[in-house]
């Protein structure tokens, strides 16, 4: 049953929760506003406004907390003045103690996918040029880093365990794990997974679902089935089919190796999964 319903005020269209403590709350809206809801004292606390250098407030489509102090990395597209329907990337870092921007990071493509790393300090995105960028925040007026690694747009990054590699999903339906040990603009992928994209690949897809340690990750695949790969093995180890229509959510249990899963069929399915070194298998709860 719903307990709990918060006032939106305007389109939410992104959302996020404190990595830490899982105290706050903060959602972005289509009016270029940031509102951060603490759980604890059960009411909104601050709305941070995002305020562009451009006639349009942006749509802030994107939130991530960092997970080892209280920055708030908020991304939005705004119109441009160009007259041509052409959108600008807002990346602002907030600090949520002072309620103010910290820097703002420039960047000529659409940010759809963005992670910090362990200690908050460098933050690696994907755009819709197909370049992934990382950046150290110390510095983060320009990448340190960056590379051309899908054609078509980058639509999801994260770091691998040892968080020496990248894994990357992109519009031409690569799942990539690349080394930033070896940077280059020549960069070469060091595993490239045998995936069986979704084809049209909608906003509301899925994308990677890592469990708690990252060695193992799951994707959606465009006939409805689950696939769960070992980070070391290109061939998915197992395969899930729960639903008979999309995929529009997949989490996995932060300590358990139980999956959560739902579809446009309007089914949740929570699939258990047991790894033994010499064998995988599954079944659905």
């Amino acid at each position: 049953r719903c307990t709990k319903v918060i006032a939106g005020g305007g389109e939410i269209l992104s959302c996020a929760w404190e990595v830490n403590a899982e105290r706050y709350l903060a959602y972005g809206t289509d009016r270029g506003t940031i509102k951060l809801w603490n759980a604890v004292q059960d009411r909104m606390t601050a709305e941070l406004v995002v305020r562009p250098s451009y006639e349009y407030f942006p749509r802030i489509t994107l939130l991530v907390f960092s997970p080892s102090d209280n920055t708030l990395l908020a991304i939005g597209q705004a119109a441009d003045n160009s007259g041509k329907n052409a959108f600008q990337c807002v990346i602002t870092l907030w600090d949520l103690k002072k309620l103010s921007p910290l820097h703002e990071i420039k960047s000529d493509s659409i940010v759809r996918s963005a992670k910090f790393n362990h200690n908050g300090k460098i933050l690696v995105t994907g755009s819709n040029d197909g370049m992934i960028r990382v950046y150290d925040l110390n510095y983060p007026q320009f990448s340190i880093m960056g590379w051309h690694a899908h054609d078509g747009g980058v639509h999801q990054v994260h770091y691998d365990y040892l968080e020496t590699g990248i894994f990357s999903t992109g519009a031409d339906g690569r799942c990539v794990r690349w080394n930033t040990m070896s940077a280059g603009v020549n960069m070469k992928p060091i595993m490239e997974y045998d995936w069986d994209a979704p084809q049209k690949y909608p906003s509301c897809t899925p994308g990677l679902c890592f469990e708690g340690e990252g060695k193992f990750f799951l994707v959606p695949c465009k006939d409805r089935r689950i696939a769960v790969y070992s980070v070391h093995n290109a061939e998915p180890i197992l395969s899930l089919q729960p639903h008979a229509k999309d995929i529009t959510l997949l989490e996995w249990h932060p300590s358990e190796n139980i999956v959560l899963s739902c579809a446009q069929d309007g089914t949740i399915a929570l699939s258990s999964i047991t790894f033994s070194q010499q064998n995988h298998s599954m079944h659905s709860m």
